[in-house]
């Protein structure tokens, strides 16, 4: 009875203290039965969230807890009280079963027990794969599972975020923290299907993060008003301004974009990425509207495309980045970025570096509050007709991604972004701009990432330490860049195209530091997935990236993968579907219900693109589904072709595409496009010959067509739907069929 009222006043103690350090919240508590004995089956991040997890519960809960903590002399005692059940993975297995087996008549019993599957606290951030001795508890216990999620721990001193716990002073009294409850599964649940749970709990967490609801203009007032006098934004054309220079900057240019747009809700920007373009970007977000940033690499026809499809009649653009095009003609509908400024007056200036230091930060941005789900920009993508369809992004799903981007990317006030990508393409949107703007960290803009000198100097300048790019443009930087330029860098992540070996090999071997390859999509905010560095702390290693891998799926995000045709889900490593669901999976598509209806199901993205799911839980991609041609019945992916013919050539460009043609008899029909100095239709022809590939996969000898250049999409994509175009146009039988 002694123990039992001890365990009880410990209980209450744990409460009191979570309440006093922490703003803690629980949810779900409603669906944990009351009459059975569960098992909790939750991540962990870091030290307390059992002690969490006591604060939130009314009964008891026996824990499996590694055998080193449960005999350190302070812990051992409360370990004790609550009848803890202590396990050493590096024990004998008969020990490890034995302990299982504890924990498994527990449940039997009626009582409760907690595990966290995956073995060990998170030293990368993402949540690893849950451990096979699950399964046994399961098989043996046969209770039911509630999945648990416990978010906000990671980052604080109790975790590995900073190395190793306990290895600093609190950053921030009284950090939120939540534990969310899921519904529970039955004991014949696969493993990865209850991982699958814990992640669907963590895309809530992130859902409704302190600050979701908020505009993303507001977060960068607070941000700015943190570090007022750090740098913050700087350009290849020299123009440099610290936080609070770009926040007063952005109230005065807010002030002018207002008198001039008035009532119009959605302002179009035109701008390479620049210190002009970031500044468009945050007063339009301040004035409560939607910025669209229009791709200038396209064509006059998709601009007015785009144009057209929002309704706009307000484009911000430069007179300088007009002329330099040499493309566009001036139209009614352009404002020039120089004409506002030059408005600008003295008193102008002034009002808006008083407000900066003394309003407060809602009176500064339009309907900063309530506006999570509002939409912040849209992002046009072109579909496999060339069409542009308009994806819209709201703050949250912005803001979300920019938060779970922080949790796995410890940035810190030194760093400075190599920002190389367009606003237009949601990669940049997300990473060149408002990353840096909310993180607290400087960014240096190159208007041109195909301009060498421009990104080298840019780099070499603001001694940048992180790069977001494409791998078409490492290619280029690994040989055209001077090693001196890129020599502070530490982080590199590519995405939007896969990363191929010997690109990596070839800027790894120049630079020192390797590219990490990430996966994403335009509807996804974009970021879905990333490679990491290993990390290693207190004894302990855990992986974070995998060569070929898309790496691993970021938190607040949770995925699975299904069968092409039948839409059943599939166990790890078989091939399929590739799904994503989360807080950063778009609004819809402007103007486009149905396509909205047919990609988005239940709240799952179909992403369209093939992937596998290994045992570690790193996302491979094979290919877009629109890359593979249905060939007598025979699902045929274009990459296996390519793969062969560069293999072959010898080369880490992009020198040879295979694209699919409509077939009356067999469905599709292959064609294959080359650079005309690379290689011959005969040597190519001889290489698919040869090789192991099937005869389905072996496109005629005439579908061999020399091209003069790939063409390409602003973000470094290669541009299928032109190529396709190109294959009908080029060979006449495939024109008198299509006609």
């Amino acid at each position: 009875a002694f123990i039992t009222l001890t365990a009880s006043g410990l209980r209450f103690f744990v409460r009191i203290l979570v309440r006093l350090f922490y703003r803690f919240r629980y949810e779900g508590w409603q669906n944990i039965p009351a009459d059975e004995g569960v098992l909790f089956v939750s991540n962990h991040s870091a030290w307390i969230d059992a002690v969490l997890l006591i604060a939130c519960l009314d009964k008891p809960v026996r824990f499996i807890m590694d055998k080193e903590y449960y005999d350190h002399w302070f812990l051992n005692p409360f370990c004790g009280l609550l009848n803890v059940i202590p396990v050493s993975s590096q024990a004998h297995p008969r020990d490890i079963l034995q302990a299982l087996n504890t924990a498994a008549k527990a449940l039997r019993q009626g009582q409760n027990v907690c595990i966290f599957p995956e073995g060990a606290m998170t030293r990368t951030g993402m949540m690893m794969p849950f451990k096979t001795g699950l399964k046994w508890l399961l098989r043996k216990s046969k209770c039911r599972v509630v999945p648990v999620y416990i978010g906000g721990t990671w980052g604080s001193i109790f975790s590995c975020y900073y190395g190793k716990p306990i290895s600093t002073y609190p950053r921030r009294f009284r950090m939120p923290v939540s534990v969310l409850f899921g519904q529970p599964v039955e004991h014949q649940t696969p493993i990865t299907k209850i991982r699958q749970k814990v992640c669907e709990l963590s895309c809530e967490y992130y859902k409704n993060l302190d600050g979701a609801n908020l505009s993303l203009a507001r977060h960068f007032v607070e941000t700015a008003r943190r570090h007022r006098y750090r740098h913050c934004i700087s350009d290849s054309s020299g123009r440099s301004l610290n936080y609070e220079e770009a926040l007063v900057s952005s109230l005065a240019l807010a002030k002018r974009i207002k008198k001039i747009s008035a009532d119009q809700q959605t302002i179009g920007i035109m701008l390479p990425p620049s210190v002009g373009a970031v500044l468009s970007n945050i007063a339009v977000t301040m004035l409560g509207k939607t910025a669209v940033n229009f791709n200038y690499t396209v064509s006059d026809q998709l601009i007015s495309s785009a144009v057209n499809q929002t309704k706009i009649e307000t484009i911000i653009t430069s007179r300088k980045f007009i002329a330099e095009a040499n493309k566009y003609s001036v139209q009614e509908k352009h404002v020039f970025l120089e004409d506002i400024a030059a408005r600008i007056g003295t008193s102008e200036k002034i009002s808006a570096h008083l407000k900066s230091v003394f309003a407060p930060s809602g009176l500064l941005v339009k309907n900063s509050r309530n506006c999570g789900d509002k939409i912040a920009t849209i992002i046009f993508t072109s579909g496999s007709g060339g069409e542009p369809k308009g994806v819209k992004l709201s703050h949250r799903n912005i803001y979300a991604n920019i938060r779970a981007l922080q949790s796995v990317f410890r940035f810190n006030k030194d760093d400075n972004l190599c920002a190389i990508l367009p606003f237009f393409h949601s990669f940049g949107f997300t990473c060149s701009l408002w990353v840096p703007l909310l993180a607290g960290v400087s960014a240096g803009y190159a208007a041109n990432p195909l301009d060498f000198k421009m990104v080298g100097r840019v780099a070499r300048e603001n001694k940048s330490t992180v790069l977001f790019a494409v791998p078409t443009f490492l290619v280029n930087y690994a040989r055209k860049i001077e090693k001196k330029d890129f020599a502070n860098l530490r982080i590199v992540v590519v995405g939007a195209e896969k990363l191929k070996e010997t690109i990596a090999d070839s800027f790894e071997q120049k630079f020192g530091i390797r590219p990490l390859e990430g996966y994403g999509a335009t509807e996804l905010s974009p970021v879905v997935s990333l490679n990491l560095p290993d990390a290693q702390s207190s004894g302990v290693y855990q992986i974070g990236h995998i060569e070929g891998t898309a790496g691993h799926p970021i938190p607040g995000i949770a995925i699975k993968i299904v069968d092409i045709n039948t839409e059943e889900e599939l166990f790890t490593n078989q091939p399929g579907l590739l799904f994503v669901k989360g807080p950063n999976v778009m609004l819809g598509y402007l103007n486009n219900p149905q396509e909205t209806q047919c990609v988005i199901i239940d709240g799952w993205y179909n992403t369209g693109d093939i992937a596998t799911l290994d045992d570690n839980g790193f996302i491979t991609i094979s290919d877009r589904l629109s890359r593979f041609s249905k060939i007598a019945g025979e699902m045929v992916p274009h990459w296996a072709i390519e793969e062969i013919l560069h293999k072959a050539l010898g080369s880490d460009e992009h020198i040879v595409s295979v694209v699919g043609i409509p077939d009356e008899k067999k469905g599709e029909e292959l064609v294959v496009f080359y650079l005309g100095g690379a290689a011959d239709p005969d040597k190519l022809h001889q290489i698919i010959t040869e090789s192991t590939l099937p005869n389905l996969y072996k496109p005629r000898r005439e579908n061999y067509v020399p091209i003069a250049k790939m063409p390409t999409l602003g973000s470094g994509k290669l541009d299928i739907a032109q190529l396709k175009k190109l294959a009908l146009k080029l060979l006449p039988r495939f024109v008198s069929r299509n006609q």
